[in-house]
């Protein structure tokens, strides 16, 4: 077959043991997860690392340098069949790897496990699956900023801004972002709120979450919650790039809206 119509792979999985030795990404996690306190939470997550291929820039010249996930079902379910158990997932550049600095691969990993968490109920205990597997959830980045902002105004201004979104992220995490959780309950408060007129998203995206049943801030969370690196899979319409927009617009929802950070 011609090389050029072969269809490429770009996932592989990173071997923890080569040559009976611990290879240098679960090395260096497993270092990370040892010393460092605020990791605890997650220490006995099942976190399985992939090699990504060809990682390409955005339209904005961003270029993904590593990426966390939680496990689907598919690939928990994978996982069990093969013997093995997979509850969160990092994914690394095949490509670059090799020339990166031992503290900048330290650095990727390190700020991928930051984004894992226990996913918690509103007795502040870990959710547990059917099968008494413990639910994960992925936390958003609570300091944002763009390069000539931080020019403009100085890490220090940035950094106090950050501080109260900080707060209110973490307090939407839990527990209701958490899992969405609203024991068969209509939706109130900000959970009601229509998609449309709230968040700035294509009418065509919001023509498709709408035929799929997704017309509500609640019902959103509870789709986004359910795989937040790939929730659009499962709605027809939605791409890779209309589903970053909704993502986008989803965050600066709750950026302009701290009273409803309040309410949850």
């Amino acid at each position: 077959m011609d090389a050029e119509k072969r269809v490429p792979i770009k996932l592989k999985p990173v071997l923890r043991k080569h040559a009976g030795k611990i290879t240098e990404p679960y090395r260096i996690m497993e270092r990370l997860l040892d010393e460092c306190e605020e990791f605890e939470p997650i220490k006995d997550a099942h976190i399985r690392m992939y090699w990504r291929k060809d990682w390409q820039a955005d339209v904005d010249g961003v270029v993904v340098g590593a990426q966390g996930a939680k496990a689907t079902d598919r690939e928990r379910l994978f996982a069990e069949e093969g013997g093995e158990t997979v509850d969160l997932i990092i994914l690394l550049p095949e490509e670059t790897w090799p020339t990166l600095k031992d503290e900048e691969k330290e650095h990727r990993l390190y700020h991928e496990l930051c984004h894992f968490a226990p996913a918690l109920d509103s007795n502040g205990d870990q959710k547990q699956d059917e099968k008494d597997r413990p639910q994960w959830r992925l936390k958003r980045h609570p300091i944002v900023a763009f390069p000539t902002e931080v020019v403009r105004y100085g890490v220090e201004a940035i950094l106090q801004r950050n501080e109260r979104l900080a707060a209110q992220l973490e307090a939407i995490e839990r527990p209701l972002l958490a899992g969405g959780d609203t024991n068969g309950q209509r939706d109130t408060g900000w959970r009601a709120l229509l998609i449309a007129g709230n968040l700035d998203i294509p009418a065509g995206t919001l023509k498709a979450l709408e035929r799929k049943g997704i017309e509500t801030l609640g019902e959103l969370t509870d789709t986004i919650n359910t795989s937040p690196l790939a929730w659009h899979v499962g709605v027809p319409g939605v791409g890779a790039a209309a589903a970053q927009k909704v993502s986008d617009a989803y965050s600066d929802f709750w950026t302009a809206h701290p009273e409803y950070v309040d309410a949850a």
